[in-house]
């Protein structure tokens, strides 16, 4: 499955004082993301990979995730996922550069 989303948000009689904290918040704002998801190994293996970006080429932010799932047996999942962030020019994205995270889980239904 791929599927391709894009938003540009604008908001009507946009107020100067928005762009200051503690609203931070733009007049327009254009987002798009990409996600793709295969199955492998009879539908036991599952691969998704999302991509965001905060403007046309990102320069506002982006992130990107990848995640593995694996159904182990009928009642075990075991997952894998990694998030990378790209800082850019968003209030939100300004720092967030370094925090990148890698997470595993282990899911047992009875």
């Amino acid at each position: 499955m791929i599927a391709f989303e894009a938003a540009d948000r604008h908001l009507t009689d946009y107020d100067d004082a928005l762009s200051r904290p503690p609203d931070n918040q733009e007049e327009d704002l254009f987002q798009s993301v990409l996600r793709v998801t295969r199955d492998f190994r009879n539908d036991t293996l599952q691969l998704k990979i999302i991509l965001s970006a905060f403007a046309l080429d990102g320069q506002d932010g982006a992130l990107q995730r990848l995640q593995l799932d694996y159904d182990y047996t009928d009642n075990l999942t075991l997952s894998g996922c990694a998030v990378f962030y790209q800082s850019g020019d968003l209030y939100v994205f300004r720092n967030i550069g370094d925090n990148d995270r890698v997470f595993l889980e282990m899911s047992y239904a009875f």
